[in-house]
């Protein structure tokens, strides 16, 4: 942790800030600004150990079911291709014994910097392809997943979605068939 993160932890409680900033990553994630939720994970993870020793400490336990740094916050360093962030969340993962359970989160994530890429090459190369369909174009078994992460692609505005009936046929975002962003809508 640097100098000014134990000089914050030193003004204020690191649980105030470690849902400070959770609450903050949520907001920039509504409003789609993965850059400003980058910094927020980043700067979230300063916080983490200190929460979890307290945590433990006042109740006994480390009983967390989700820690949304380590969850939306991995699929949108991957996103961005933050191979430094993820390398820093596996740290910080590995290095607590409380948070082993999240070490197949963050793998999964380590994954998705070459999924993301994958199913953009897909569409790049498979201009207006069905959704359904960009999973065996990837070789990817899990096809819940790329669903998951196409929909982080459109939000982010680098795919755009075409409804068509019940499915939706897929562009990327610098093609000259793309429709308006504005037109193609999460479903």
């Amino acid at each position: 942790m640097s100098d000014n993160s134990s000089d914050t932890l030193r003004d204020r409680d690191a649980t105030d800030l470690y849902f400070d900033t959770v609450f903050q990553m949520y907001a920039a994630l509504a409003n789609r600004n993965y850059d400003e939720v980058a910094k927020l994970v980043r700067e979230n993870m300063a916080y983490i150990p200190e929460w979890v020793e307290k945590t433990v400490s006042e109740q006994g336990s480390f009983d967390i079911a989700s820690i949304p740094t380590l969850e939306q916050g991995g699929t949108v360093l991957a996103l961005l291709g933050d191979e430094e962030g993820l390398t820093r969340m596996r740290e910080l993962v590995y290095s607590i014994p409380h948070l082993a359970r999240w070490a197949v989160k963050i793998r999964e994530h380590q994954q998705d910097l070459g999924l993301f890429q994958a199913i953009e090459n897909a569409v790049i190369q498979n201009p207006n392809c069905l959704q359904a369909d960009v999973a065996d174009l990837v070789h990817e078994d899990d096809s819940r997943r790329v669903s998951e992460l196409i929909s982080y692609l459109e939000k982010a505005g680098r795919l755009t979605r075409k409804r068509e009936g019940r499915a939706y046929r897929l562009m990327h975002s610098s093609s000259d068939d793309s429709p308006d962003t504005s037109t193609a809508k999460a479903g």
